[in-house]
């Protein structure tokens, strides 16, 4: 699925978390930011009860080769907003990058496209978790088979499955 903007994109996601449960804030300031002209602004922070705060930084792409797009997300989150506190004083401990898992490979070969993505997918989830403690978030749009969901930090340690529910099982 393409998104028209990062925003767009970022609507979806967040409407699938508080289908499930969670409390969302948009374009969240950190407290000692308040105060400035162009003060810091994160995506989206999520919370519930069993999984604590996330915060989550958004980057709208059709193609899971945007490095450079990759690298601003991990260097806000660590500069910007990891070092920071939230709402009166919360230190956030779990940062996440979420980009669309759609890419325009699959307009020309799906078959190489998912192994691609998979491939990619599987790479990312590692690489930045180990190097930089940061979690992948997937958000999956609903199917024929299956509800629309969100995974974080998938297949590693400790995954968080939000949704993605089968139809037909009840």
């Amino acid at each position: 699925m393409d998104y028209n903007s990062e925003g767009e994109f970022l609507d979806e996601v967040e409407k699938c978390f508080k289908e499930n449960g969670f409390k969302t804030w948009r374009e969240e300031i950190p407290d000692k930011c308040k105060g400035w002209e162009y003060p810091y602004k994160a995506d989206l922070i999520v919370w519930r009860e069993d999984v604590g705060y996330i915060g989550v930084e958004g980057k709208n792409t059709n193609t899971l080769r945007s490095g450079g797009k990759f690298a601003k997300a991990i260097k806000q989150i660590n500069e910007k907003y990891r070092p920071n506190t939230f709402f009166n004083g919360i230190l956030i401990k779990k940062w996440a990058v979420l980009v669309p898992l759609t890419t325009i490979w699959e307009k020309h070969n799906e078959e190489n496209s998912n192994l691609l993505k998979n491939e990619i997918v599987l790479f990312l989830r590692g690489f930045l978790k180990v190097s930089y403690d940061i979690s992948l978030v997937e958000y999956y749009p609903e199917s024929e088979w299956l509800e629309k969901g969100i995974v974080i930090d998938g297949y590693l340690q400790n995954p968080i499955k939000i949704g993605r529910k089968n139809k037909w099982r009840g």
